[in-house]
């Protein structure tokens, strides 16, 4: 079976305007695979835009307009830097949760409302060592809180 028999047999096309989901083999993070090659493989979205509209030029990615990592829709798929990419994820809304206490994995032990209380003790002469103690975390956690390393978002 050639690369377009196998391509076209593991997407469901719809309405223009709806996704067209890939079927076969997916990354973690739910994009599509398929082999292109000896062992190479490439994101079905990839492909599908290749397909579509031609040419991806070096160092851009292939962005979803429709947030759907499995999408192949061809109108819903743009050309862009990881900048794009970064910044697109921002406007939707999607890169909440990356910070402070609404992360999404690993909860943190600072929370945010601590902040300001830590960067008023540390003004006041109370040792980073002693904040450490007090809010069970490392001396480096905290230099980092007053410092302005972590926690920027927090004034």
């Amino acid at each position: 079976m050639d690369l377009m028999q196998r391509f076209w047999g593991n997407v469901v096309c719809r309405d223009p305007d709806e996704c067209w989901e890939w079927q076969a083999s997916r990354t973690r993070h739910g994009y599509g695979r398929i082999k292109v090659g000896q062992g190479r493989a490439t994101g079905a979205h990839r492909l599908s835009y290749l397909i579509h509209k031609g040419q991806i030029a070096d160092g851009l990615l292939v962005c979803h307009s429709c947030d759907n990592p499995a999408c192949c829709n061809p109108d819903h798929l743009f050309l862009g830097t990881y900048s794009d990419n970064s910044r697109d994820m921002v406007a939707k809304g999607r890169a909440k949760g990356q910070y402070g206490d609404a992360r999404s994995c690993v909860p943190a032990k600072i929370k945010e409302t601590d902040v300001p209380q830590i960067r008023e003790l540390a003004k006041s002469g109370m040792t980073k060592a002693a904040i450490s103690r007090h809010f069970n975390v490392s001396r480096e956690a905290i230099r980092d809180v007053v410092n302005g390393r972590t926690w920027k978002h927090v004034k």
